[in-house]
């Protein structure tokens, strides 16, 4: 299994994109030339104020933010982002009992992004994101792309009241939980879409709303390998550490921006008008047909 450091391979496509000297870099940084022969040959890692140096300076001279660099260097695949490293098999059922979006499971995300965002808050330097291939070939798998997307991720939220009157959604739901997939997949609805699913969840938006903010943020899709099945068809390709490089503030102060971001979204996607349908119908609605 491959390891690497994020800093240098940042750095190192930095200077490939934009065609810098070691010189430049030095001068961007406030270090010396020799400093970054060892940034770049992974034998010294910067501090925090040097790399912050750099994404000042590319702001300054109109070359892309570094965030730009950061995330868009990792393209679509399959990545996992855990705060305390993964030891030993993979167990799928180690999230059980969580109220996660699909249920127990081993997730996996479609971005980069998402998956480093997911674990900047640690601060052990034990963070990781591993970047996995993997097959959905011989395995049974239910894809969740319209309401009934709303419905599971309600269910497993325990969003969705033990009533009578809301039975016979509970007891679809349950049926397909019963029926043993290999995996879920579908969007993801991470703290970027905590002020929208609560709006909706509380009928101050409406369906329409929540998709449209789900839409606009792009956030990626999200894998759950519910089986032992599902994760023997998982090979890590390359584990990423930021260990203590700096990049951990840097992609800590940009996960929080972006929640940020996000909410002022949220709340001028809740303030246009709509005629939409609330949680409260969507459960009267489908309390009486057919969800799966």
């Amino acid at each position: 299994m491959e390891q690497k450091l994020l800093f240098p391979i940042f750095l190192q496509h930095i200077k490939d994109t934009e065609q810098l000297s070691n010189a430049t870099l030095a001068n961007y940084m406030n270090c010396s030339e020799g400093s970054i022969s060892l940034y770049l040959s992974k034998k010294s890692l910067p501090s925090y104020d040097k790399i912050l140096s750099l994404k000042n300076s590319l702001s300054n001279i109109e070359y892309k933010d570094i965030y730009d660099y950061i995330f868009n260097y990792f393209p679509i695949g399959f990545y996992h982002g855990s705060r305390q490293g993964i030891e030993g098999e993979i167990d799928p059922e180690r999230n059980m009992g969580k109220t996660l979006d699909f249920g127990y499971g081993f997730y996996l995300g479609t971005t980069f992004k998402q998956s480093s965002t997911f674990v900047a808050a640690e601060d052990e330097g034990k963070d990781r994101v591993y970047k996995f291939s993997f097959s959905l070939d011989g395995l049974k798998c239910l894809e969740l792309r319209d309401i009934r997307w709303v419905f599971f991720v309600a269910y497993n939220r325990k969003k969705i009241p033990d009533t009578p009157e809301n039975a016979n959604i509970l007891r679809q739901i349950r049926k397909v939980i019963s029926q043993d997939y290999d995996v879920i997949l579908g969007p993801i609805a991470d703290d970027k879409m905590a002020i929208s699913m609560d709006n909706f969840f509380n009928n101050r938006i409406s369906y329409g709303q929540l998709i449209k903010c789900l839409t606009q943020l792009n956030i990626g899709d999200q894998y759950c390998l519910k089986t032992k099945k599902a994760c023997d068809n998982l090979k890590c390709e390359v584990v990423y550490s930021c260990q203590d490089d700096g990049l951990r503030n840097l992609i800590r102060e940009y996960a929080f921006e972006a929640v940020q971001n996000a909410s002022k979204h949220a709340e001028a996607i809740n303030r246009q008008s709509d005629n939409g349908k609330k949680f409260s119908e969507l459960l009267k609605e489908y309390g009486k047909k057919p969800l799966f």
